[in-house]
């Protein structure tokens, strides 16, 4: 898999990891990718639904003690930060089913990753990601 969709994923992911976008004081990025697997999918949804690539879904599990959450939209899912639990992962695309970190996981919640609330932060991340892509 090396089309379109890849390559706006590795755009978006590599903005994400920008000293820019990971100042200490941002709560959504700060880290990046760890601790950052909703903020990052849900501004990842955003700039997919922006290019047409559909409409993501927000799928995690909020398992007592773990949490994580990636994107899905019919067979694939896109784990913008998986690599926060196994270094050596360097793809960030999977088909359902394939062996991949979410299958550790368990969906406990799941909402369509544009409808979500959205603090002044996070609009601010979202806008700086806009205009660098």
């Amino acid at each position: 898999m090396n089309g379109p969709l890849e390559q706006l994923v590795k755009r978006v992911r590599k903005l994400m990891k920008d000293p820019d976008m990971r100042r200490p004081n941002n709560i959504h990025m700060g880290n990046f990718p760890g601790g950052c697997c909703e903020s990052g999918s849900v501004i990842l949804a955003c700039i997919l639904k922006d290019n047409q690539f559909g409409d993501w879904d927000l799928v995690c599990d909020g398992t007592l003690g773990r949490s994580h959450c990636w994107l899905e939209l019919d067979d694939l899912i896109i784990d913008i930060t998986a690599d926060q639990f196994d270094p050596n992962i360097d793809k960030w695309i999977f088909k359902k089913g394939q062996k991949y970190l979410s299958k550790k996981f368990k969906e406990t919640r799941r909402k369509k990753a544009s409808q979500g609330n959205w603090d002044l932060e996070m609009l601010t991340v979202l806008k700086n990601v806009r205009t660098r892509i």
